[in-house]
Parts: structure tokens; sequence; C-alpha cells
């Protein structure tokens, strides 16, 4: 498994979606017609959440992750997300930075008093 450092600025797809843990969210992501799978943790899944909506333009920080696996039919396939840890919006509603390792745990914090 390898890791790299990615930044992309695109438009977001579906509305991110939470894992029955909580501590995991997931959305994709378009960049000039590429499509990526984004995974936000932790502090920035719950920013995430509540402040990310269809059709957002974003920038996000983050490293690729490669994951293989082999399906129901002995069949290995690999599968590629990039792994957020900072998160910009360009949007005119909302014009903030969220990086993961200085957010305190959030919640339903009006936008106005979150730390940037």
């Amino acid at each position: 498994m390898g890791f790299q450092n990615v930044i992309i600025v695109g438009n977001v797809g579906k509305s991110p979606v939470q894992n029955e843990k909580g501590n995991l969210v997931k959305f994709s992501m378009c960049e000039n017609d590429t499509w990526h799978k984004i995974k936000c943790f932790d502090n920035l899944a719950d920013i995430c959440l509540e402040y990310v909506k269809a059709g957002d333009k974003i920038c996000i920080q983050g490293k690729i992750s490669y994951y293989t696996y082999t399906d129901e039919f002995n069949n290995k396939s690999t599968t590629v997300s990039i792994n957020a840890n900072r998160i910009e919006f360009m949007s005119k509603k909302v014009k903030k930075v969220f990086d993961s390792e200085e957010l305190p745990k959030l919640n339903h914090v009006p936008i106005d008093e979150i730390p940037v």
C-alpha cells in the first residue's frame, strides 16, 4: 500500500454519507471530468457532514490510498481513494479552511464560531 500527497479542486458529486460508527464520511468529487472517492475521518468528517453539499466547489488536500481486495469470484481488484486531511470551501457561501490536525471536536457549531 502506497501513499502520495495530492491537492484537488473540484465539485462535490453527492452529499457526504457517514459510516455506521460515525467516524468516517465518504463522498465523490469531480475534477476536470475525473471522479475521485474522498474519505474524511473524525473531526474533518463532522465538518464535511455539516457543511459539504452536492455541487459545492471545494479544495481537498490528502493522501492517495490504494486498497487491494478479492471479490466473491476470487478476482483481485484495486480501488483508489483520497484520505483528506484538509478542506477549503471555494464557494461564496462558505469561505473557510479546515485542517484535521487543528480542529476540536465540533457538534453543530454555527459557521461564524468555527476556529480557523
